[in-house]
């Protein structure tokens, strides 16, 4: 079952449904497995924000991790 990635999706969780798409997990299997609610899972599709905790989460359940690297250039000196 492939999840479908609306447009409006935010594109940091781009790399997330795509990872779930390639496992073939359904989207409650996804829930479960990253304890994370079906229903908030599905509005991250529709445009709300994760928590850092959930999306962590769901990141590692599938082999994927935040990073935060440095700007180009530094707004504040």
């Amino acid at each position: 079952m492939t999840i479908t990635i609306p447009r409006k999706c935010h594109p940091i969780l781009r790399p997330m449904w795509e990872a779930v798409n390639q496992r073939g997990i359904s989207h409650s299997e996804f829930a479960r497995r990253a304890g994370v609610s079906s229903h908030a899972i599905r509005n991250w599709r529709e445009g709300t924000s994760p928590t850092l905790a959930n999306l962590e989460a769901c990141l590692n359940t599938v082999g994927l991790k935040l990073v935060i690297v440095p700007t180009v250039e530094p707004r504040f000196k």
